[in-house]
């Protein structure tokens, strides 16, 4: 029978304990399940082990709407209480811990020299200041790349698959670690130690660039209001607009014409990633990429930015 797991228990203290329910999982992650009730799908955390299945309801996984007072604006595919009129055809999101955690850049383009740019630009965060990203020249593996006394170091972390499936991570031979996050979260907490330094904590994550804020169809400062009266100038379906949400500044939402009406749909901000339903993206510019080839709504898909320059009187 499915178990809950322990809520009052911290990431620090399993980490502690080194051998938990992580070493005898068989598969673990976020397992998104439809509720009747509710009649919308809730995040989960859960872990298989050969016993039992253990999970735990994502307290944060929120869907309410951005607006109160709009019943067309939605982060979950949902519009008031009719059925999901968003769609998209993606694979299924990774699954692991560290995915969609700040600190981890993914698969970096530009590799160790893209590292190195984005970290000294964070000189001021100090020694300790990090990010992790996918191994260039060891597939499988990852590269902690992190400040030290003004310059920039590269650590290897290994992933070894043992013979009954499960993964470690480690650094150095002395410990290993079931999943990347939990080998981060201890490094915070505990030095790294090396012959250039005595001990050295990772302290600040090196946070991504947005390059978002560089593209056209981008409104920094833009009220919900302003923009339906900015899409009322085109009259094209499939035109578009992203700005910040007005109710969360850390989340957005996209203004688009479909059916000759003027929708808004809320992009969700958890961690690194960028969510419309179930749908995960590493950064607000592949998401709009995505939905420029792929309907958002029903038939529509993204495909006039409403540039400064397009809707000028």
């Amino acid at each position: 029978m499915p178990g809950e797991l322990g809520s009052n228990k911290s990431q620090k203290e399993r980490n502690e304990n080194d051998y938990n329910e992580y070493s005898n999982s068989i598969k673990y992650g976020n397992l998104f399940v439809f509720s009747a009730d509710e009649k919308r799908f809730r995040k989960h955390f859960v872990i298989l082990t050969k016993k039992k299945l253990n999970y735990i309801l994502d307290t944060n996984d929120d869907q309410d709407e951005e607006e109160e007072e709009s019943d067309d604006e939605t982060s979950y595919g949902t519009i008031g209480n009719k059925e999901n009129n968003y769609s998209a055809k993606r694979t299924s999101p990774k699954s692991e811990l560290h995915y969609g955690e700040p600190w981890f850049h993914g698969k970096l383009k530009g590799g160790r020299s893209e590292a190195e740019k984005i970290l000294m630009k964070h000189l001021d965060l100090g020694d300790g200041t990090f990010l992790v990203r996918e191994s260039e020249t060891h597939p499988g593996d990852y590269t902690l790349s992190f400040l030290f006394d003004n310059k920039v170091h590269h650590s290897r972390i290994k992933l070894d698959c043992l013979a009954n499936g499960i993964k470690t991570f480690r650094l150095n031979n002395l410990i290993s670690f079931n999943t990347l996050y939990e080998l981060i979260d201890y490094y915070q907490t505990k030095p790294l130690k090396s012959d250039k330094f005595q001990e050295l904590f990772l302290r600040n994550f090196a946070p991504h660039e947005n390059i978002h804020e560089n593209k056209p169809w981008f409104y920094k400062h833009l009220s919900k209001e302003e923009a339906e009266d900015i899409l009322k100038r085109l009259q094209h379906n499939g035109a578009f607009l992203v700005r910040y949400s007005e109710q969360q500044d850390s989340q957005f939402s996209i203004s688009f014409r479909a059916e000759n009406i003027i929708k808004h749909c809320r992009i969700k901000k958890e961690g690194r990633l960028y969510m419309i339903g179930n749908e995960e993206f590493e950064s607000l510019t592949e998401l709009i990429e995505f939905y420029e080839k792929h309907p958002l709504y029903k038939k529509t898909k993204l495909l006039f930015p409403a540039t400064q320059e397009n809707v000028r009187i």
